[in-house]
């Protein structure tokens, strides 16, 4: 929900900054609307980017539990590492009926 609004309130103030251009207000007036659209559209497409989905086992026989885990509001996640890329992977665990 919050990065729908995010994303939206990035998209809005880079159209605003577009149409205040384009009738004719000076690029300077409209380059703090541009900068914080950007800021904000860009934020949410590089946390997209960035982070990775969870996968439901582990990727491959050749990695290797480092037995960090976390937990959130949906499980425990654990980490697994590729020794040969340095790539790591986030694998959800089953989760147990209590």
């Amino acid at each position: 929900m919050l990065r729908r609004w995010v994303l939206g309130t990035g998209l809005a103030l880079l159209t605003l900054a577009v149409w205040l251009w384009v009738t004719g207000h000076r690029v300077g007036s409209v380059a703090p609307l541009v900068v914080w659209g950007a800021i904000l559209a860009g934020g949410v497409y590089f946390e997209n980017y960035r982070y990775k989905a969870e996968l439901d086992r582990p990727p491959g026989p050749d990695w290797v539990a480092t037995g960090e885990r976390s937990t959130d509001a949906n499980g425990v996640v654990a980490v697994w590492y590729h020794p040969a890329t340095g790539e790591r992977a986030y694998v959800r665990e089953a989760r147990t009926k209590t």
